[in-house]
């Protein structure tokens, strides 16, 4: 196994142990701009498989760059 896959494992582990923690009413709602950071997280769900929950993705314009626009 790779460094890169191990270290990736272990955050899909982290990040699954923090979600299982949280309350939640049977959806993730993830609000994605298109950043690097959302979409991050947006995969790491779906990898995941939303851990037995649907997922929601919902576009946040931001407006913080002009290339935004």
């Amino acid at each position: 196994m790779s460094t890169q896959s191990s270290a990736a494992s272990f955050e899909a582990e982290a990040l699954a142990l923090k979600l299982r923690s949280m309350p939640c009413s049977g959806r993730w709602v993830v609000g994605f701009s298109g950043g690097a950071d959302s979409y991050a997280l947006l995969h790491a769900l779906a990898a995941l498989d939303g851990l037995g929950r649907e997922v929601l993705a919902v576009h946040v314009h931001h407006a913080l760059q002009a290339q935004a626009e």
